[in-house]
């Protein structure tokens, strides 16, 4: 999957396809995550579809949706870490604080996978570091607000290991890329921001 190939045609393809009804004026927020579901990587996509008058325009940035290698192995919660589950999040963000900088921050339950520690050791027994993957299937789900913000990671300089950025927020890894979407959200009127995490299969047909 590479950023070129999400076109604002693919997008609007994929919401009709998945019955996702897109605001008519203002901003969503999404994104896409990558079929390589191997711990610690910023490979997936973050971006925004902003709509104004009629002209439409779609900004994707880097970043992942999924948590860090280290939460995975130490998690935060007892029932075990937080992997956002695929869907659309009507309203689910609004402007806020994440450690004391301006990020879109959860303010309704979504649901999330939680993945403990034995169950991330024992799907990658045998696996080599830097090859764990995320599995998903058979993990419980929750309906809950956990402060699954969106927010950036290193804010001089672009990161390349997810680490302790994320516990199942939504990160971007560029800090331009951040400064750039945080500025058009807040510029926005909106209180409320609709947030929509595809597979990377949903959107790349």
């Amino acid at each position: 999957m590479n950023r070129n190939d999400i076109t604002l045609e693919r997008f609007k393809a994929a919401c009709n396809r998945l019955n996702y009804k897109l605001k008519s004026e203002g901003i969503t927020t999404f994104g896409i995550r990558n079929s390589d579901m191997t711990t610690g990587l910023f490979n997936d996509f973050l971006g925004i579809y902003f709509i104004s008058g009629g002209s439409e325009l779609l900004i994707i940035d880097t970043g992942t949706v999924d948590p860090g290698t280290y939460y995975l192995n130490k998690p935060m919660n007892k029932d075990g870490t937080a992997v956002m589950v695929k869907g659309f999040w009507e309203g689910a963000y609004c402007k806020g604080k994440h450690k004391g900088y301006d990020a879109l921050v959860q303010c309704k339950a979504i649901d999330f996978y939680r993945i403990t520690k034995n169950q991330f050791k024992k799907d990658n027994e045998g696996v080599l570091r830097g090859k764990w993957q995320i599995k998903v299937t058979g993990k419980s789900i929750y309906r809950q607000i956990i402060g699954a913000n969106q927010h950036r990671a290193n804010p001089s300089v672009t990161s390349t290991d997810v680490g302790m950025w994320s516990a199942g927020c939504q990160v971007r890894n560029n800090p331009k890329e951040y400064n750039k979407f945080i500025e058009t959200c807040y510029k926005s009127p909106q209180k409320y921001f609709d947030y929509i995490l595809f597979l990377e299969s949903e959107v790349m047909l």
